[in-house]
Order: structure tokens, then sequence, then C-alpha cells
């Protein structure tokens, strides 16, 4: 299939899943997203009811795979569906819940992350982000994290590798990042006017002990 320009083989990705120990069977399908846009959705089955994060399942697709083929939407299931053949029966897998109701929002609790909040809003085009939620997940792609990580810049006057924003992409990851530059920032000017301060109190010195030599 083809999603956001990219060339992406769904096999590779369920192969990826299922590479993970806990995984027992994984099938990854396209679903049209809240905007209309397909994105890919994986859904699960672990082995023996053993506890399974999707932290865990995004961290294994990240160290394999490019980040465009990241899945927005992971869903277990207690059972896979399965056709006559025992195959994963695709079209009997249940869509994808987009739905973000005020209770599993985590709401902005800085000014920087309230910013941040309403640049992914206007990025992705959606009401609600929740602080915690991955720019992939949702719903963005590698070129609107590009957009993304340009009005960021601009609007905090900041630096913020491009890399960065890729590997940590919630508001609350980036928010973080953001007030580490700018304190690192901050301590460098304030010893530059430190050096400044001495360099001038040195100056200054010199001048007083030039006067006294010549009335001398």
């Amino acid at each position: 299939v083809k999603i956001r320009g990219y060339r992406i083989e769904l096999g590779e990705i369920e192969a990826c899943l299922q590479q993970h120990p806990a995984v027992y069977r994984a099938a990854v399908v396209t679903r049209p997203d809240p905007r209309g846009d397909q994105c890919l959705v994986a859904y699960y089955q672990v082995v023996d009811d053993q506890g399974l994060s999707e932290a865990a399942l995004v961290d294994r697709i990240q160290q394999t795979l490019p980040e465009y083929m990241l899945p927005s939407v992971f869903i277990p299931l207690a059972v896979m569906p399965l056709n006559n053949n025992g195959k994963i029966d695709r079209h009997n897998l249940p869509d994808p819940d987009f739905d973000d109701s005020p209770e599993s929002i985590t709401e902005a609790r800085t000014d920087t992350e309230k910013a941040l909040v309403l640049l992914w809003q206007q990025v992705l085009k959606i009401d609600r982000v929740d602080i915690h939620s991955g720019f992939f997940a949702l719903g963005g792609h590698s070129l609107l994290a590009i957009q993304l990580h340009a009005k960021i810049c601009h609007h905090f006057d900041l630096d913020l590798p491009l890399g960065n924003l890729f590997e940590r992409n919630s508001v609350a990851a980036v928010a973080e990042q953001i007030e580490l530059i700018q304190a690192a920032e901050q301590l460098i000017q304030i010893e530059s006017h430190s050096q400044t301060q001495a360099a001038g109190a040195g100056g200054a010195s010199a001048i007083d002990l030039d006067i006294e030599e010549f009335e001398l």
C-alpha cells in the first residue's frame, strides 16, 4: 500500500510486531482517520494473557522500521478473528475508535505545553490533544512533522533538532526538550554577562592605575 507518499509493506510491520515474545498474532491494515486520510492500524493478540504496553510495541517498531511505518493506532484483541483457513480474517477486525473523550485527555499543565498543544492542533487539524500521545499516533506523518518542527522553532525562537521530534514526539516530551534548551541558553547568557562585567571591572581598574601612575 502507499500512505503519505511512502510505499509500505504491511507484512514487514506484522513481522516486526510478531518478533516481540509477548505477541502471539498481529495484523496491520489501513483505515481512514478522522480527517479522511488513510492511516496504519495494528491489531495484536498476546501470548497467554501476558501484559504488553503500547509503548513496548512502538519501541520495537522504531528500533527496526522507519518512522513512517509506525501505526497510528494499536488495538489489543483477546482473540484474533480467523477465517476457515485458519488465517486472520482482516474483514472482521474491529474499527478503531478515534474518539478522544474528555476523560481520556491529559490536558496541558505549563505555558510551554499549552503553546505546543495549539501548534499540534493547527498542524494536525484536530480539536483535542493528549500531551502524552505521540504526534504520529495522532495521525501525523513525516511531512507534517517537518511543518510542526518549523512552527516550534519559530514560536520559541530556538533550534530544536528535527531528529528529537521524531524520537520523542508527544507534547510533554517536546516541552521537556524545549525547557532544557531554554535553561541551557539562559545559563550561557548569565555566564556571558558575568564575564563581560568581570572584564569591564578589570579594564576600569587598569585605567585607574594608569591615571594614578601619571599623576605620580
